[in-house]
């Protein structure tokens, strides 16, 4: 009990020195004291048996407590007035994107934003009036989006990055999508007709049973693309990449393929009737069963090409280049269109026909 006293004393002194080892009195005096640290030496550091005080711990306690009690709900409020401003600017974006506003009204960086927050894309419309010009999306990053359905008719994507994006059923006919990397993208029974696809970074895309009549698809690289079933009638494929491309049942009657490369192309059942295929790559494609009738092969290289079982009713091919081609089963080939063409020894050809061997 004494002891006890004696802290407790020693604790209500220890208010009354001061970090130099003075003391101060009642009076407002002060005078050293040396002594007294001595003294209370004795009985071990005055701070920690202060502090061992169960009036002290529960101060601490105390304070804690307090303090808790401020900067939870400080933190909760912030949270929840900063989940508030995203909602509305989420909400502020979604308003500017569907609103009916042509041309550059900011539906770009709206989009861009939409998209850092994972929300979805879906059926989106921006498309615009008659007689109006789509959205400016120029230089766009929308890269990896959800696009199912969208209607994204008439808009401006001009050097856009829509890679690896998701375009199932979507609209884009009469999009100018000049330069724009749409490498990857998913295009399958997309409706691109009329769109501008010129120079375009188009490899591995999916374009399954999607509709590219007359679009513009001049020096854009298709290399490896997808295009099953696909209308691509009267497009203009004038000097693209198509190497390995799958065309299998594609609709091509009247594509301008001038200069193309579709070398080891999948073509097989292709309609290529009156198809301008002037100077084009057509080595080791597969050709099995397309049509070909009235097709311009001037100058085409269709050096170990299959040629199978298609029809050839028509076709010009003058200097073509045969070299180890299989027309074998070929229907409707007359020796007058084999007359300026050149081939190899191993040239298949039906019976009765012949080829001149070609110049080294």
């Amino acid at each position: 009990m004494h002891q006890q006293s004696l802290e407790s004393e020693h604790c209500s002194d220890l208010n009354k020195i001061d970090i130099m080892g003075t003391r101060l009195q009642q009076s407002g005096q002060f005078f050293g004291k040396p002594e007294t640290y001595r003294e209370l030496g004795k009985h071990g550091s005055l701070i920690r048996r202060c502090s061992e005080n169960d009036a002290w711990l529960w101060a601490e306690v105390a304070t804690f407590v307090v303090g808790l009690a401020v900067v939870i709900p400080t933190v909760i409020m912030l949270w929840i007035d900063s989940d508030s401003r995203q909602t509305q600017r989420i909400a502020q974006a979604w308003q500017l994107v569907t609103q009916d506003r042509p041309g550059n009204s900011g539906k770009g960086p709206a989009l861009e934003y939409l998209k850092s927050q994972q929300i979805s894309l879906t059926g989106i419309d921006l498309s615009s009036g008659d007689n109006q010009s789509g959205a400016y999306l120029d230089a766009i990053n929308l890269s990896g989006s959800d696009l199912v359905r969208a209607d994204l008719s008439k808009a401006s994507l001009q050097d856009a990055n829509l890679s690896k994006a998701n375009l199932l059923d979507a609209n884009l006919a009469g999009a100018d999508l000049l330069r724009a990397n749409l490498s990857g993208i998913d295009f399958t029974n997309a409706d691109l007709s009329g769109a501008n696809l010129l120079d375009a970074e188009l490899a591995g895309a999916q374009f399954g049973d999607a509709n590219l009549s007359q679009a513009y698809l001049s020096g854009a690289n298709l290399s490896g693309a997808f295009f099953f079933n696909a209308n691509l009638s009267q497009v203009d494929l004038t000097n693209a990449n198509l190497s390995s491309a799958n065309l299998y049942g594609s609709n091509l009657s009247e594509a301008k393929l001038n200069a193309a490369n579709l070398s080891g192309a999948y073509l097989i059942i292709a309609n290529l009737a009156q198809a301008n295929l002037w100077n084009a790559d057509l080595s080791g494609a597969f050709l099995q069963g397309a049509n070909l009738s009235q097709a311009n092969l001037i100058e085409a290289d269709l050096s170990r090409a299959f040629l199978q079982g298609n029809n050839l009713s028509g076709a010009n091919l003058r200097d073509a280049d045969l070299s180890g081609a299989n027309l074998s089963s070929a229907r409707n080939l007359s020796q007058t269109q084999l007359i300026k063409a050149c081939g190899d020894e191993k040239t298949r050809l039906p019976e009765g026909l012949t080829v001149q061997i070609c110049p080294e």
